[in-house]
């Protein structure tokens, strides 16, 4: 080992910790712990009656079905139409104590991400997805639906799965 490598191994790397110019204007704050507490007791304490809110996303859903149909090309222009209701049904359901609502309107979300145009069977997945978004809004179905719920939601994933299977050897 020469006398060069030798000192070099005992040179220590100097570290330099830069600036955060974001934080300098920001700050360290936070969101106040009593903000938090209050914000958790009022959606836990919430009495709005979501049922009439999911009607009105129902009745939109609807409107975009049948503007769908319509339609020739049924393109993703038409399957962004259906998912905007869609998504504000799965966004809004847990926090108003309709889990299953949410988990239902979350397998249609998944599957209209994952299509590329809206053909009959997928047209007919849909409408199976908006006949149970709407049974368990004017049932008034809260919670997850226990056993049956969970039968409903694999039952809907199957079915999803049996299009993609479908279409995806058409494909090929």
């Amino acid at each position: 080992m020469t006398q060069k490598t030798s000192k070099a191994q005992k040179k220590k790397a100097k570290f330099y910790t830069p600036q955060n110019a974001l934080r300098l204007k920001v700050g360290y704050g936070g969101i106040d712990p009593v903000v938090m507490d209050r914000a958790e007791m009022l959606i836990q304490n919430n009495d709005v009656d979501f049922t009439d809110i999911a009607k009105g996303l129902l009745d939109r859903l609807d409107k975009a079905v049948e503007a769908v149909k319509r339609d020739d090309r049924r393109s993703k222009e038409g399957i962004n139409r259906l998912v905007a209701p869609i998504m504000e049904l799965k966004a809004n359901g847990a926090m108003f104590k309709f889990p299953l609502l949410s988990n239902v309107a979350n397998i249609a979300l998944d599957f209209l991400e994952n299509i590329d145009h809206l053909n009959d069977d997928a047209l007919e997945i849909v409408s199976i997805h908006r006949q149970t978004l709407r049974i368990i809004v004017g049932q008034g179905l809260r919670g997850t639906g226990g056993k049956q719920g969970d039968i409903l939601v694999n039952e809907l994933v199957a079915a999803c799965r049996r299009y993609h299977k479908k279409h995806s050897e058409n494909k090929e």
